[in-house]
């Protein structure tokens, strides 16, 4: 016995020693909470009615609910996991991983199936000269995000399955390309009734959350994405140029070789020695999306049956600040205004769809001392446009959602990233009503909802124009 205990600790010593000379790569995104309204039960949330032209990729809600302090209803983690595998002739190879889960945060046991959303491979300086602190990868990866944390906004996210090259030296700045692929990902969202057939009499539409199903082949397109970053400008900032060229080259269903294109452009400066400033200019057309992916759905025809009906056009301007002002203030801003155009949503004279978004959401924190702080978060979005809600109307509408809180937090430190954070929270909602020109009814102009990505609706604010939310939360990332 004393000789295979020995054996085994030798095994586990060696996997350690071996482990030990590759670089560990461990990191993770975490947030939770409860909660209750002024309706009682449990958390709620609202969000604008009539999708912005910031709700891109259906995963930037925060901004149609007007910032996310105290206006999120989920558990939602993300853990990465990777290594640098050692150097082979100057060349760094490293591999990545990254797992998601989310859970709509209602129960002690929630089953969810987790997300494998980075799986992905690079070798950095492979080459001489402009290549020398290059990287080369391959495999499926979260591609140069760019992300406004109030507001939970990626405001660049070509993610998926692709490779590229990043990072060439031109002199002016750094070159990057890289070919992405982007499908239909077929997504369930709720467990069945016992009424669709199946025998089951499980889950009464619970949410389960994002399961992907079976994702669609003929419906992915091709996503050149193309930049040039950190062009240097001195005391006037930097700047960085990108634009991603869309292809649907795939056959197999007719007409949905659509193709399109978007662009962006991005200053950066620090003014008053205090604030970091960013201001982007975003647009989009056709297959191209305004965050630089690519719309699967968007095809010659389809949508009302009319050819190039799929025709899609946005343009929006974006400024976003952190500001640090001495020991106790510091906090962030986000000023977003943009047009979306859809043309599919028309009905009879009102075939060309253009909505306008604009949007504010401010952060300032005060810090008391080292750990503990008061955050107070404003914020408005307003959605304009023709058929807010599909409904016929021939007149345009401006939808609306105000949101104030207040929020007594401990955090890690006085920074404004600090984390973790461990936070209460009060909140106040303000949103419209408007008349339904087809039946007369009158509608919210914003709708309360609950679970993993706000994905289930809450029917007792139907009627209402305001709501109190408060509840607790914390988040962490490491």
């Amino acid at each position: 016995m004393t000789k295979k205990i020995i054996l085994v600790a030798a095994i586990v010593m060696a996997f350690a020693a071996q482990s030990a000379m590759a670089d560990l790569e461990f990191g993770g995104y975490l947030r939770s909470g409860s909660g209750s309204s002024s309706k009682g039960g449990g958390n709620n949330c609202f969000r604008v009615n009539g999708e912005s032209a910031f709700n891109t990729a259906g995963n930037s809600a925060a901004v149609d609910g007007a910032g996310r302090l105290g206006n999120q209803c989920d558990t939602y983690g993300e853990v990465k996991l990777g290594t640098t595998m050692g150097d082979s002739d100057g060349t760094k190879f490293g591999v990545h991983t990254l797992v998601a889960y989310g859970t709509s945060q209602v129960a002690d046991y929630e089953g969810t199936i987790p997300a494998l959303r980075e799986a992905y491979a690079s070798a950095e300086g492979f080459g001489s000269g402009a290549l020398a602190k290059s990287t080369v990868w391959a495999g499926k990866r979260f591609y140069k995000r760019e992300d406004v944390h109030i507001v939970d906004l990626f405001i660049l996210q070509d993610t998926g399955p692709g490779a590229g090259i990043e990072n060439i030296d031109v002199g002016v700045g750094k070159f990057s390309y890289a070919l992405m692929k982007a499908g239909n990902a077929n997504y369930q969202n709720l467990m069945p009734d016992g009424n669709d057939g199946t025998g089951s009499n499980q889950g009464n539409n619970q949410e389960i959350g994002r399961v992907t199903l079976n994702g669609d082949p003929s419906q992915q397109k091709t996503d050149h994405d193309l930049r040039l970053e950190g062009i240097n400008l001195g005391s006037a900032g930097s700047l960085g140029f990108g634009t991603n060229i869309v292809r649907g080259n795939n056959s197999a269903v007719s007409g949905n070789n659509y193709n399109g294109w978007s662009a962006w452009a991005k200053h950066s400066i620090v003014l008053f020695g205090a604030m970091q400033n960013a201001l982007w200019v975003q647009t989009a057309h056709h297959a191209g999306n305004l965050d630089g992916s690519a719309l699967y759905w968007a095809q010659s025809n389809s949508g009302n049956g009319t050819a190039n009906s799929m025709q899609h056009s946005a343009w929006r301007v974006i400024d976003a600040a952190n500001f640090d002002f001495g020991d106790k203030w510091n906090g962030a801003a986000f000023l977003g205004y943009g047009k979306e155009s859809f043309p599919w949503y028309g009905i009879g004279g009102l075939a060309d769809t253009a909505r306008t978004t604009t949007t504010l959401v401010v952060r300032p924190i005060y810090h008391f001392t080292e750990n503990l702080g008061l955050a107070v978060e404003a914020g408005t979005v307003r959605v304009s446009g023709y058929n807010l809600n599909y409904d016929n109307n021939p007149g345009s509408t401006t939808n609306y959602l105000n949101k104030l809180t207040i929020s007594p937090q401990l955090s890690m430190g006085s920074g404004f990233y600090a984390r973790p954070v461990l936070r209460a929270y009060a909140s106040y909602m303000k949103w419209n009503n408007y008349n339904n020109y087809t039946t007369g009814l009158v509608q919210n102009g914003a709708s309360a909802c609950t679970g993993r990505d706000c994905s289930v609706g809450v029917t007792g604010f139907a009627n209402a124009t305001s709501a109190v939310t408060y509840g607790v939360q914390m988040e962490a990332w490491w």
